[in-house]
Parts: structure tokens; C-alpha cells; sequence
């Protein structure tokens, strides 16, 4: 137990020093210790994004963001799509995948898709209905408040949303709508 407990902590360390020097911006969270990579697998719907940079223009309305995580035939690369609406029409779905950084920490991956390149790191999850996601790359960190269903219950958002607070730095958080709406993308998306 301790002997795990040391790894992670290493790991940890590793994590921030990489993070840091890749970019020198970008604040590294401990990411989630003891994760289960094929209970995370599978489409989250993310409702809340809490921006410490510049954020995008608030004249987009953002609805139906979707992440996908699925297996692929190597251990260390998973499968990662990326769909929503900006102001009513879909855009492009965002395609790529995403490298776990070290099969003992796989909580940590660098997303690779034609948006650009992001570390990620789950930060907490229960697999079945939250989850708390950090972003970063270059100048921007994001933190995503994601669930499985279309909302999520007003406890778990107050926790994620709390721990998100915490992180400081945050310049502007937006919901992200999926009721009521039409989030099924056409399959040309």
C-alpha cells in the first residue's frame, strides 16, 4: 500500500515538472489515483467549462458537447471524439485520440485531435454519473464538469463545482445545454 502510495506520488511530481516546463502557463492537478480506464470509456456529456485564460467569445452558445472515449487495439491509446453545437448548428466532429501517458497512472492523457494537442488528467470521476476534467495546452487551462446523463444531481454538481473553484484562477465558468435540444448530431457530423 505505501509502495503505491510512493509511486503515485512520484508520478504526480513527474506530471507537474513536465507540465510546467512544456509550457510554463499551465497549473498541473493531482489526478485521480486507483483509475479504472474501462469504467471511464464511453460518451460524457460535459455541462459545465471553467476558463482561466481568455475565454472564447461569449457570443457562443454551446450545447450538446459530447466527449467520447473508446478502446483501441493498443493498451496506451484510446479512440476520443469530440461533438457539439455552437449556436444552434453542429460543427465538425473533432476526431482523434488520446495517449495515456503511463499505463501505472492512466488518468493522465494527451488528447490528440485537429484541434490541437491537450494534457488531460481526470481529476475525479464515480464512472457512472461525474466527472471533473482538467485541459491544458499553451496559454489555456479548462476544467470540464462532465455526466452521463444530461444533468447532473444538484450534490455532485456543488462538489465538482466546488473542487473546480478551487483551482483558482478561473475567469469565467459557462453551462453547457443538452435538455430540451435536439443532441442527437446528424450523421454526417
Amino acid at each position: 500500500m505505501a509502495n503505491n502510495y510512493l509511486k503515485f506520488l512520484k508520478l504526480a511530481v513527474l506530471f507537474s515538472a513536465c507540465i510546467v516546463s512544456a509550457n510554463g502557463l499551465c497549473r498541473p492537478q493531482l489526478p485521480k489515483y486507483n483509475f479504472d480506464l474501462e469504467r471511464f470509456l464511453g460518451s460524457w456529456k460535459i455541462i459545465l467549462t471553467g476558463f482561466t485564460g481568455v475565454p472564447p467569445p461569449s457570443a457562443q452558445v454551446e450545447e450538446c458537447v459530447i466527449y467520447n472515449f473508446t478502446k483501441t487495439d493498443s493498451p496506451d491509446t484510446l479512440g476520443y471524439g469530440y461533438q457539439h453545437k455552437v449556436n444552434g448548428s453542429w460543427l465538425v466532429t473533432n476526431e482523434g485520440y488520446a495517449i495515456v501517458m503511463d499505463l501505472e497512472m492512466p488518468s493522465i492523457f494527451d488528447i490528440r485531435a485537429n484541434r490541437g494537442s491537450y494534457i488531460t488528467s481526470v481529476i475525479h470521476t464515480d464512472y457512472d454519473s461525474m466527472l471533473l476534467l482538467s485541459a491544458c495546452r499553451d496559454d489555456e487551462e479548462q476544467y470540464y464538469i462532465g455526466s452521463r446523463q444530461e444533468t447532473l444531481e444538484p450534490v455532485p454538481m456543488t462538489i465538482l463545482s466546488d473542487l473546480m473553484a478551487g483551482f483558482g484562477n478561473l475567469t469565467e465558468t459557462r453551462p453547457i445545454f443538452h435538455q430540451g435540444i435536439n443532441c442527437i448530431p446528424p450523421v454526417s457530423a
